[in-house]
């Protein structure tokens, strides 16, 4: 289920002025999303309210603000149910992902970023998951920091990392990629060969058996 977003104005009707960066003005409140964490350890927030956003040859948002709804994609792709939680009752995570980039002053990127909220979850019909954009200076791995050193700053640690913990409502798509990265899963490559559910978690070496933990599709 999709809901609609915010009108968005093309590029040519955009006012020049409109595109100062959110730092200049008051800054913009965070929605539910970007307090969920991003691969890198970082929330959502941190990696992308100062983020300058880039275009691929496709027209495509990349970086920081691309992996945001990318992942905002495949969360509510994988969680039908997705318009039933509180935080996401107005706006669901991808909508989210396009308010905050215009409240963050990059307006004229919105209908780019729709754009790939839509090529996305074309991709995840088809079984694809990997990234629908081309990152700048060559492709990127599924769930790759782009160089970015974590700045936990009080935010738990991302799931993944022995001895962290697993924060609710953090995707099930993001943990299973980090615990396949650190070899978690001997033998499976995506996170499809993964099964959802916090067993997983639990029964794997990787993770502290006392902790606790809930995926977000049953949060």
């Amino acid at each position: 289920q999709q809901q609609s977003h915010s009108a968005c104005l093309p590029l040519s009707q955009f006012p020049a002025n409109a595109c100062s960066p959110c730092k200049v003005h008051q800054p913009a409140m965070a929605p539910a999303w970007f307090g969920t964490l991003a691969p890198n350890g970082q929330t959502w927030e941190q990696y992308c309210r100062y983020a300058q956003p880039t275009l691929d040859p496709r027209g495509l948002v990349s970086g920081p603000w691309g992996e945001c709804m990318h992942w905002a994609s495949v969360f509510e792709s994988q969680n039908s149910n997705w318009d039933r939680m509180p935080e996401y009752s107005a706006e669901g995570p991808a909508g989210q992902v396009v308010d905050f980039l215009r409240q963050c002053g990059h307006g004229n990127y919105c209908q780019a970023i729709e754009k790939n909220e839509e090529v996305t979850k074309e991709q995840l019909r088809r079984g694809q998951d990997q990234f629908a954009f081309q990152q700048v200076g060559g492709p990127t791995q599924y769930g790759q920091s782009m160089g970015v050193t974590p700045t936990v700053q009080g935010v738990p640690a991302h799931p993944g990392t022995p001895g962290t913990i697993v924060v609710t409502g953090v995707p099930f798509e993001q943990r299973a990629q980090s615990a396949i990265e650190a070899g978690a899963f001997e033998g499976k490559t995506s996170v499809g060969e993964v099964s959802n559910g916090a067993r997983i978690l639990r029964d794997n070496p990787h993770f502290p058996e006392s902790r606790q933990c809930r995926d977000a599709a049953f949060a």
